[in-house]
């Protein structure tokens, strides 16, 4: 009887590890006309987003999507770089843009963020969030892009 009770708990103990997992999702699109063929891996466990051949990013993770915001804090000739890359999770999509802020809108997000990184209420990458999107949807900037993919689960390869 303990015997079969060890291993009734040691199963139960080996099969809890099949939640964390790298997702490897291919995903194709089109973007400035030219057709796009990405690899993204979400390490759920480590929750980070890592594209292809670039630098690991950290994300948020629940069950209805993947999300991804990134504040570049060095000003380029255009501005300062925001940008977001959504997955939806039941539709298989990407959305994604980057847009351009100026002086006025960076510090305004920054004082913002740094205010709510001591509070638990409500966290900075909601601000960031909010920010890319109504950036985006402002379309004020020349050189705002958008790329919109399906993306499927792609089967490990070795």
């Amino acid at each position: 009887m303990k015997k079969l009770l060890g291993i009734v708990v040691m199963g139960l103990l080996w099969c809890n590890v099949g939640f964390a997992e790298k997702l490897i999702l291919n995903c194709k699109g089109e973007f400035l006309g030219i057709k796009m063929d990405d690899y993204y891996i979400v390490d759920t466990s480590e929750k980070t987003l890592k594209i292809k051949g670039g630098e690991a990013v950290n994300v948020r993770i629940n069950d209805a999507e993947i999300l991804m915001t990134d504040l570049n804090t060095n000003k380029s000739s255009k501005g300062y770089n925001l940008r977001l890359m959504k997955f939806d999770r039941y539709a298989g999509k990407l959305f994604s843009f980057n847009v351009y802020i100026n002086d006025e809108e960076f510090n305004e997000l920054q004082k913002k963020v740094k205010s709510l990184e001591s509070s638990s209420a409500i966290k900075p990458w909601s601000y960031l969030e909010i920010a890319a999107t109504k950036a985006f949807s402002n379309q004020s900037h020349k050189d705002n892009l958008f790329y919109n993919a399906e993306c499927k689960k792609s089967d490990k390869k070795f």
